[in-house]
């Protein structure tokens, strides 16, 4: 028993690591302001990040209710001022939920969790460079403004429930330079998504290594916790599989999958990062029914332990009340079925109490293996109301249900290795199985070395439908894409003229078939003629001919797409038409030049492209033509040896003055093979192979 309590101990240390007993505790902000300048409370170098390490942006934060207010620059009185008069104080990290905003002397307001606010803290420190945030999940949409510059949005802010879109990323972000050592930090966040709105959790900030180093370690921990308890999980399924007759293998299993899954879904969010497009409504309720699921399989997995001494009427009720409150969670949205938590959170105590009472009842008639299970149960039972205490916000010390499942699980496999090891004995011969065992065991490991395969080829299909396979690559090899100039590229713009009237007479399936329907017909024309499809913005299109692989065609090929596309588009009208139904015109866009391409994000990897050139192919298109095919004349000048083209003269175009456009008719006669000029014939390819 020693042996196993030693054990316990030094597995719980592998993830705790307490704070150096001479560190200076960091001060947190009064008034909206953190100072870690020289100061008689942190001595006359102020606040050392090399030598203090890491501290947090806690404390009382500027609060303006109900506001997106514009960031200051921080420069002289503008800095040390609120932005406005009105001006009121919240606790960091904290949810609005039950603040105060009316100002002293008003009649109290009291908010709940639905609403937008501006959060702003001033932040002075002697360290001017080198420094990065860690940013934590927020309730639940937010932009970050520092010193006035906009660094990051996650989700999509609004002031209304329509306009406000949620979603969950924990980031590093780079703190720009600055020569003062004064900082603005300026949250605008909203929420109608969930029951709590704010800054739920600590913000840490330190030098850029050791909030990437701490970034590292805490996805580090999540992955192998999760990872673990999901082999443990499928273990024991197995092992449930071979002998159906003892239940506890499949509610372990059960649990221990749950608590994998809801790894991935709390703490650093890892299932956010690694689909950065995960519905936000599925997350929260994936998290929640591990949480609403767990506790009843836990009470069934003690019932099978020990069957004797757990009394049937408690774990019905506890089963009937945890069943009941999954209906709002599967039928409702998060905004709705969060408001549960605090009752599941109830039975969840209730159901510590029980399973110490069965553990105690067990000892005293001295069960085998008792004591073992109690001793790998305080852990998980301290590391659940850990976990309770910190969702309400009441602590802030990270989700530990993991750990504690882990430990505990260690401190199973004694006993169920024991009751598994007898049941076989007594069924049959161990030496005539023992081979078959071998073979089941190799064949599960398999089975997880092919999903583990599929999800690789899957991770790289859905990377190289992201970037460029060369771009891809290079990112895959060197964690990092140069960005290139590109001296001669030409870039296309779509866009449906009509598109919002028309939309609205239709719905969503309706109008996402229809663009998905154009958009997919666009990706095989560019895929034929070697352009690289870049993104699509609402009903807008973006291509480009000559990267990331250089090439002299890509106006020829530009063109040849846009006439194949546009083509395609006017026979769809005239279908459309035929049964009086009303369709989109296309106007199309073309110009040539240089541009400069690379990759940005650091969870979101985006290829992209940046330029003067970018600008002006988008104007060529919003000056264009519906039906029609519109080109600068830098484009022109590529191709007018194998295309017709009509001088428009010099057309106005938004911030760019008079700018020389041509239409795009046709291919010249002489190197067309149709009579509509849409199809070049073999003098056109062999004059440009010449070329």
């Amino acid at each position: 028993m020693k042996k196993i309590t030693l054990l316990l101990f030094f597995l719980l240390t592998l993830f705790q690591c307490a704070p150096p007993a001479n560190q200076k505790k960091p001060p947190v902000a009064v008034k909206g302001v953190l100072d870690l300048r020289p100061s008689a409370t942190l001595g006359n170098q102020g606040w050392d990040f090399e030598k203090g390490g890491i501290v947090s942006l806690d404390g009382e934060w500027e609060f303006y209710w109900e506001e997106f207010l514009d960031p200051t620059n921080v420069v002289g009185a503008e800095y040390i001022q609120p932005l406005h008069e009105k001006i009121n104080y919240i606790s960091v990290p904290n949810s609005w939920n039950g603040h105060n905003v009316s100002s002293d002397g008003d009649i109290p307001k009291i908010i709940d969790g639905d609403g937008h606010a501006t959060y702003r803290l001033r932040f002075l420190t002697k360290q001017t460079s080198d420094l990065s945030i860690q940013l934590p999940t927020m309730g639940t949409a937010y932009k970050l403004f520092i010193n006035g510059k906009l660094i990051t949005t996650v989700g999509q802010i609004g002031i209304t429930p329509e306009e406000s879109k949620p979603d969950y990323k924990v980031q590093v972000v780079r703190i720009p330079e600055v020569i003062s050592g004064e900082y603005e930090f300026i949250f605008h966040i909203s929420n109608f998504n969930y029951k709590q709105g704010g800054i739920w959790y600590p913000i840490p900030i330190g030098l850029d290594r050791d909030i990437v180093k701490e970034r590292e370690k805490n996805l580090f921990v999540d992955i192998f916790l999760a990872g673990s308890l999901l082999i443990m999980g499928l273990y024991h399924l197995g092992l449930f599989s071979v002998k159906r007759k003892d239940s506890s293998a499949l509610w372990f299993g059960l649990i221990c999958i749950l608590v994998s899954i809801r790894t991935l879904l709390t703490g650093e969010f890892y299932l956010y990062t690694l689909f950065p497009n995960f519905p936000f409504n599925l997350g929260v309720k994936l998290e929640y029914l591990a949480f609403y699921l767990g506790i009843p399989f836990f009470i069934l997995y003690l019932r099978e332990i020990f069957p004797e001494d757990s009394p049937k009427f408690p774990i019905l009720v506890i089963q009937i009340s945890s069943y009941l409150l999954l209906i709002p969670v599967v039928f409702f949205p998060p905004r709705i079925f969060t408001h549960t938590v605090l009752a599941m959170e109830l039975i969840a105590i209730i159901s510590i109490l029980f399973g110490v009472y069965i553990f105690i009842r067990a000892i005293s008639k001295g069960r085998e293996g008792a004591k073992s299970f109690l001793a790998g149960s305080i852990f998980l039972i301290f590391a659940m109301i850990n976990d309770i205490l910190h969702t309400n916000l009441i602590i802030y010390t990270g989700f530990y249900t993991p750990t504690g499942l882990f430990i505990f699980i260690f401190s199973q496999a004694f006993l169920l290795s024991a009751r598994f090891a007898k049941a076989f004995t007594q069924v049959e011969d161990l030496s005539e199985n023992l081979e078959r065992k071998v073979i089941e065991r190799t064949e599960q490991l398999n089975q997880a070395n092919k999903t583990i395969e599929v999800a690789l080829q899957k991770s790289d299909k859905l990377l190289l439908n992201i970037l460029p396979e060369e771009v891809a690559e290079e990112l895959k090899e060197k964690g990092l894409v140069t960005p290139v100039l590109f001296e001669s590229t030409s870039i296309m713009f779509t866009d449906f003229k009509g598109f919002t009237q028309i939309a609205e007479g239709m719905t969503p399936q309706e109008l996402i078939k229809e663009l998905d329907d154009c958009f997919s017909q666009f990706d095989r024309i560019t895929e034929r003629y070697n352009l690289e499809k870049l993104k699509t913005i609402g009903d807008s299109y973006m291509c480009a001919g000559g990267i990331p692989k250089v090439n002299a065609t890509h106006a020829i090929d530009s063109c040849l797409a846009a006439l194949e596309i546009q083509s395609f588009m006017n026979q769809m009208k005239a279908l459309k038409q035929e049964i009086k139904v009303p369709y989109w015109e296309l106007r199309l866009g073309i110009h040539s030049g240089p541009v400069m391409a690379g990759v940005v994000g650091e969870k979101k990897f985006a290829y992209d492209i940046w330029g003067d050139t970018v600008n002006t192919a988008s104007r060529m298109e919003s000056s264009g033509t519906a039906g029609r095919i519109n080109i600068s004349y830098a484009t022109y000048e590529h191709v007018k040896d194998f295309f017709e083209c009509e001088y428009r003269g010099e057309v106005s175009a938004k911030n760019k003055g008079k700018v020389k456009m041509y239409y795009l008719n046709r291919i010249n006669k002489e190197y067309s093979k149709d009579e509509l000029g849409l199809v070049p014939n073999e003098k056109f390819w062999s004059t440009i192979h010449a070329k």
